[in-house]
């Protein structure tokens, strides 16, 4: 009877082992292999290249990288650092006076991991829920999705990625447009 039992255990336990192979094999269907940032690190694969470049509004000797591609579609961290959410770009209306305010995300590369000593920010403008959230984030965590709304102040886009490296002057610091990095990122030159 024991050897009868020992067949038993030893054939549920393969059945066992065959559903739990055959869930773990479905999750790794060719979808779930494909989604996550391809060689843009920004955005899924075949949004890479759908990039193009406008001068930026806020700094006239800058470039933003920017995107009109379908609402829902992932926006992944470029790099490890820490994450911001809420009102990121303010773009002063000319026409109108004030500022123009548009939501999004920013993450900021800082040195010694001090949030108070930042060398790099990256910024994103895309229409999301907004809530004010502050972590820190690793690279490849998706930080948002894209919405249908366009960013009017930039024209027929949903997306646009800005980076900002600080610069030393006389006066102290300021944040200046890296467009050599932009392109970089989303290897194009």
């Amino acid at each position: 009877m024991s050897n009868r039992r020992l067949f038993l255990s030893i054939f549920v336990f393969f059945i066992l082992l065959d559903i739990a192979l055959a869930v773990y094999f479905y999750s790794l269907s060719p979808k779930s292999i494909l989604t996550g940032p391809g060689h843009c690190l920004i955005l899924e694969e075949k949004y890479c290249k759908k990039v193009a470049f406008i001068n930026d509004p806020i700094e006239k000797d800058g470039l933003l990288a920017v995107y009109k591609i379908p609402a829902g579609t992932p926006i992944y961290a470029p790099a490890r650092g820490y994450f911001s959410k809420g009102p990121t770009f303010y773009f002063e209306n000319k026409v109108a006076g004030g500022y123009i305010t548009y939501p999004g995300s920013s993450i900021t590369i800082a040195e010694n991991n001090s949030i108070k000593v930042n060398e790099v920010n990256f910024g994103f403008i895309y229409f999301e829920e907004e809530e004010n959230q502050y972590y820190e984030i690793n690279k490849g965590e998706i930080i948002g999705k894209v919405s249908e709304k366009n960013i009017n102040f930039l024209g027929d886009y949903n997306l646009a990625v800005r980076i900002t490296r600080k610069t030393v002057t006389n006066e102290g610091f300021v944040f200046q447009s890296d467009t050599s990095q932009l392109k970089q990122l989303l290897n194009v030159q």
